[in-house]
């Protein structure tokens, strides 16, 4: 698997922290590919975020245009508050919050998101702009995601909020404290998100050994049906399989090619490889307890 970043200029945050020092921006490992990917044409002023000019008004002296009516796209990230929310809320994909341990000891939140796919692919992190972690930087790691690669969006203020805090505990001062961030803090988040990233984590630390422990006390037999089309929970499968063998264990494996994560609860989905997984699985789920529970 080749890792990739994304230094979105979204999302520019690189740029700004190291504008407090001459220099280049920090390169990313030899075996990764870097995308500088431009969304903010200008860095906003560190003040608290706000709404569009009324139309007509000025700003700098400058007449400013109209804002126009933002049609939905689902062929590109969200490009409005009101998109990131919906496409977050209607996404199929399987996203989820993980904390990164850095070396330091500390952690960084991350948003994760896996594409509908069986195969591996590539990595990429998303880096949030001076308005911090919220739902915009988030949907640009699920229209990725939708792209068919592993998206990774890393909350660069994680712990330098009030009680340790990241930047939904900062308020209105989450654009000084983006402004705050030194380089060296920087590039250690930058290093953490990569390694979690790396080959294999897409199920960190799942080792036949590791997983053989945690799964020495299952007593009951087990039934797995999954998507076919699930990155994240396919990659667990050989390894809990080899586990369960290891342990003498029951584990029946059902896979449903075509079909996305959550396949029940979104049987509208993938085309209708959704709901020819729920009418396939749904016997079996019956089978298997009048089975094992007579």
């Amino acid at each position: 698997m080749k890792r990739a970043i994304l230094l979105v200029g979204a999302l520019g945050l690189a740029a700004h922290a190291h504008a407090q020092q001459p220099g280049p921006a920090p390169q990313p490992a030899s075996d990764t590919a870097a995308a500088h990917v431009h969304m903010e044409a200008q860095a906003p002023p560190p003040a608290a975020p706000q709404g569009p000019p009324a139309p007509g008004a000025q700003r700098g002296g400058q007449p400013q245009t109209p804002p126009i009516e933002v049609p939905w796209n689902d062929a590109i990230p969200a490009g409005t508050p009101e998109h990131a929310a919906r496409a977050l809320k209607e996404s199929p994909r399987h996203g989820e919050w993980v904390d990164i341990k850095m070396k330091d000891g500390t952690a960084l939140k991350a948003w994760v998101v896996y594409p509908e796919r069986p195969n591996k692919t590539g990595v990429v992190l998303v880096i949030h702009d001076i308005f911090g972690m919220r739902d915009l930087p988030r949907a640009v790691g699920d229209q990725l995601a939708q792209d068919g690669f592993i998206a990774i969006v890393p909350d660069f203020l994680s712990g330098k909020g009030p009680n340790g805090g990241g930047s939904d505990s900062l308020g209105t001062g989450v654009n000084q404290a983006i402004m705050s961030l030194a380089p060296a803090d920087v590039i250690a988040r930058l290093d953490a998100a990569m390694e979690y990233g790396a080959p294999g984590a897409s199920a960190p630390g799942a080792t036949e050994d590791t997983v053989a422990a945690q799964l020495a006390n299952v007593k009951a037999p087990v039934l797995g049906l999954y998507a076919g089309n699930d990155a994240r929970i396919g990659a667990t499968i050989p390894v809990t399989e080899a586990a369960m063998k290891k342990n003498g264990k029951s584990y029946e494996v059902h896979t449903y090619e075509g079909a996305g994560h959550g396949f029940m609860g979104q049987q509208a989905g993938a085309g209708g490889a959704n709901l020819k997984a729920a009418e396939q699985s749904w016997p079996l789920v019956v089978q298997f307890l009048t089975k094992n529970l007579q």
